[in-house]
């Protein structure tokens, strides 16, 4: 069974019990903890998939870890999924329940890429006109990079809007090429 597959399935378990218990924000915070968390440590990540540790240490370690910072049912969960040595699966667990997450609260995240910094009215008016495109929240992270030359760059779920120099450039390029 392929990684999506068996992700998928427990992330859709962790989905029903933050539905059932009716705490889907507390649930999507605590999980958003855990990603960070293992994002920031790569000694973590290392130790999470090191099969030379035994499971009784990374249940301990994660027991400590999660027991103050997250809410009881989803420390139980991370400790059944260790136990079921599917820890190397956590990541992709994570990233599929927080899809999900977005999905059901309507949320698109996305990435701008500009050459130079917008100001937040020009953030504002972009997240805006992104939002009534597509008829859900628009969630945005910006960054800059200055070989776009000018324009923009925005990728927002299955959204590509580019309008940098760069590709109007290339566009040029190849209709120049197509006449000759």
């Amino acid at each position: 069974m392929s990684v999506f597959r068996v992700a998928n399935r427990y992330a859709t378990a962790l989905m029903g019990l933050a539905l059932e218990k009716n705490n889907l924000e507390q649930f999507a915070g605590d999980v958003e903890f855990i990603n960070n968390t293992m994002a920031q440590s790569k000694e973590l990540r290392l130790f999470l998939a090191s099969p030379i540790i035994k499971k009784t240490v990374k249940l301990d370690v994660f027991k400590e870890l999660l027991k103050t910072r997250t809410n009881k049912d989803l420390a139980e969960f991370v400790e059944f999924i260790i136990s079921k040595n599917r820890e190397v699966l956590l990541p992709d667990i994570i990233k599929r329940f927080l899809e999900m997450r977005d999905d059901k609260l309507g949320i698109v995240r996305g990435e701008v890429t500009c050459a130079v910094e917008l100001t937040t009215g020009q953030q504002g008016n972009l997240k805006k006109e992104l939002e009534l495109r597509t008829g859900k929240k628009v969630e945005l992270t910006f960054k800059v990079d200055p070989k776009i030359i000018g324009g923009f760059l925005v990728k927002a779920g299955d959204t590509v809007i580019d309008a940098s120099i760069t590709n109007q450039l290339k566009m040029l390029r190849k209709s120049f090429s197509e006449q000759n």
